[in-house]
């Protein structure tokens, strides 16, 4: 359908824009967009926008456990230099070296916060139950996930702040070395 006003079409929910030649104000107001097939709507809450179909989200999860079967079992104690890219300052890198020798001790501090939840834990509620610093808690929680014994459970929860989080499980290699 073709605006009158200034020959712009519409296509869908989306409006495609004419030359711009005349006033075209409207377009603003009404949420100028062009029509875009790769945009993936992202996660919202159950039934919102974005909201993942069960059967989607329970293919995400049989994917992440099979994938956490194949990773050998890391050792979660050893102390470890964090990674540090090649544009982070030097400040990172001392930060780095500074927090290796507690590396271990953060890491199974993790790990046993997600081992005790049987409901799973988002990096917020880790860093709550263990105390650890927001980039030190990341860092291990990941490490913990590129060494098998964490993984994404396909579930969501609000943080305090009203975003949505990943909640981070035991995987099951993980667990049953753990018991």
């Amino acid at each position: 359908m073709t605006d009158p006003q200034d020959g712009c079409t519409a296509v869908g929910e989306h409006l495609v824009p004419c030359a711009l030649t005349g006033p075209h104000k409207h377009h603003f107001s009404r949420g100028l967009s062009w029509p875009n097939e790769e945009y993936v709507e992202p996660p919202g809450p159950k039934g919102g926008p974005g909201a993942v179909p069960l059967a989607e989200m329970a293919s995400r999860v049989h994917e992440s456990i099979k994938a956490a079967h194949q990773i050998p079992l890391s050792d979660p104690t050893i102390n470890t230099m964090g990674v540090v890219g090649a544009d982070h300052p030097e400040t990172a890198v001392d930060a780095a070296f500074a927090v290796m020798p507690r590396t271990g001790t953060q890491r199974m501090a993790v790990l046993e916060a997600i081992r005790r939840a049987e409901a799973g834990l988002t990096d917020e509620e880790v860093r709550d139950l263990t105390g650890i610093r927001y980039s030190s808690e990341c860092a291990r929680r990941q490490e913990l996930e590129k060494g098998g014994w964490v993984m994404a459970s396909g579930l969501r929860r609000f943080t305090s702040s009203g975003q949505q989080a990943i909640v981070w499980v035991m995987t099951p290699r993980g667990r049953s070395r753990l018991s």
